[in-house]
């Protein structure tokens, strides 16, 4: 019974691993011109019915995601696949934001610990840690972004 126990355990850590999103190749240069050109990026998107303060608008189609990276690609977030790279900076913050402000109360922590709940929980499979790397050394500049303070 304990060797079956711990091969689920092995297997479950295993799947979680592989269930990570890959990283989107984000750089700092994304995350500034993202910053840098938000209020731009917004009013196009939002004619896509995409919202970045929204991650359930962040789920939509093949075209819509075409449409969507030219927009990015004119306001400096570029590469491979940039709609993969702004789901990593709107993922991204909003994991490390709350991570941030749930650390600044601890009542809160406690209570959210209390209740066994991760607000996060749905999107984290969706986030990178090597993106989130990136998002985190931006914080202050993205929570000025999205009028939050920092």
């Amino acid at each position: 019974m304990k060797k079956l126990l711990s091969l689920l355990f092995v297997s479950l850590l295993a799947f979680a691993a592989m269930a990570q999103a890959k990283s989107t190749g984000l750089t700092d240069d994304d995350v500034t011109s993202f910053c840098k050109n938000y209020k731009q990026i917004d009013k196009e998107l939002s004619k896509l019915s995409i919202n970045a303060n929204e991650t359930e608008s962040l789920n939509v189609d093949a075209a819509t995601i075409q449409k969507a990276e030219k927009i990015l690609n004119k306001y400096g977030i570029s590469g491979k696949q940039p709609f993969d790279k702004f789901r990593a900076i709107v993922y991204g913050y909003a994991i490390e934001y709350y991570d941030y402000t749930i650390s600044k109360d601890p009542e809160a922590a406690k209570a959210v610990k209390a209740l066994g709940i991760d607000p996060t929980a749905t999107i984290k499979p969706f986030s990178n840690e090597e993106d989130r790397k990136i998002v985190k050394k931006h914080l202050k500049e993205l929570s000025e972004t999205f009028g939050n303070d920092y």
